[in-house]
């Protein structure tokens, strides 16, 4: 019997096309964070604010880092691309790196349940879109300890960060 051979497609890049530049993560403006209070647009929170990550469980922000991008690749999340329970009522805009926390039947084969899996690598072309901005704005959060926390509803992976001279300062102490 003769061999058949059979066509394998590409291989998957080891780092996004958009990685040359740097690994952007991080949200737009007006993305809304779970915290103690309810949810909040991120260029509002502060350090000290409560956040509550996916579990129940309580996080400190320590702080907020604004990157100002001359030229940045993001993606765009539709409502109900990703999780149709969440309750999204508007797209989430994330830097191509942001690790978006993901389930569905490949992840549940390869992973053994959720998945951290960059933004890039779900794009769909359909509900998840990539697009290149000018002037962009990121904004990422400063804690102590890597947490899962629902952004517009979702659920992202957020490692601990190093505050630099772009973090939001620590909350003054009122004079008695």
């Amino acid at each position: 019997m003769p061999v058949q051979s059979i066509s394998l497609p590409r291989p998957l890049p080891a780092e996004a096309p958009c990685a040359k530049a740097g690994r952007r993560t991080g949200f737009a403006p007006g993305t809304l964070v779970r915290t103690l209070a309810g949810d909040r647009p991120i260029d509002s929170l502060l350090a000290g604010d409560t956040l509550i990550d996916a579990t129940g469980r309580i996080t400190v922000l320590r702080g907020r880092q604004m990157q100002r991008l001359a030229r940045a690749e993001l993606v765009r999340i539709a409502p109900g691309a990703l999780d149709p329970a969440a309750r999204l009522d508007r797209d989430l805009l994330v830097g191509a790196q942001q690790e978006i926390l993901h389930e569905d039947w490949r992840t549940r084969l390869l992973a053994d349940g959720p998945a951290a899996v960059a933004a890039w690598r779900l794009v769909d072309d359909a509900l998840i879109t990539r697009e290149s901005r000018r002037d962009a704005v990121l904004w990422s959060l400063v804690l102590d300890r890597p947490a899962v926390l629902r952004v517009n509803g979702l659920r992202v992976a957020v490692a601990t960060t190093q505050a630099t001279s772009g973090a939001s300062p620590a909350p003054r102490q009122m004079a008695a």
